[in-house]
């Protein structure tokens, strides 16, 4: 083999290795922004749950008290 084969060769090598090294990097990247986006997920449902029982509350009053207006007004 030439210098310039062994070069690239060299050359060929690193940039596989490079590759390799990226690609193990970006996977442990995802696994962390998709723990993250899981974690911010979990948070606002439970948020989005606590409103909606919230409401379904505040909704529940204002239509009992509807229905006894116009239980009221019925016996007037």
């Amino acid at each position: 083999m030439t210098a310039l084969q062994k070069i690239f060769l060299l050359i060929a090598a690193g940039y596989l290795m490079f590759k390799v090294v990226m690609g193990i990097i970006i996977y442990i990247i995802t696994l962390k922004v998709e723990e993250k986006g899981l974690e911010r997920k979990r948070r606002r449902e439970k948020l989005l749950r606590a409103r909606r029982i919230k409401n379904m509350e505040l909704y529940r009053r204002q239509y009992l008290q509807l229905e006894e207006r116009k239980r009221d007004l019925a016996a007037m």
